[in-house]
């Protein structure tokens, strides 16, 4: 009997460690999908930004480039 305790508690640890392995890849491979994420919106954001500070820029000032 105490055998059979013995061995469903190691299989429940070693279960735990799985879980703990595999909670801590699904977080990691999270926050990579995120940093992709956030890099594909800067990509699209930051020329519609530029553009808009350039086109601001020109209108304040009247000139495009300084000559």
């Amino acid at each position: 009997m105490r055998a059979g305790c013995l061995i469903m508690q190691s299989l429940t640890e070693n279960m735990g460690r799985i879980a703990e392995v595999l909670e801590a890849w699904n977080n990691a491979r999270g926050f990579w999908i995120t940093v992709k994420f956030f890099s594909a919106f800067a990509k699209v954001l930051l020329p519609i930004i530029a553009v808009a500070a350039a086109s601001y820029a020109f209108v304040k000032t009247g000139q495009w480039l300084q000559r």
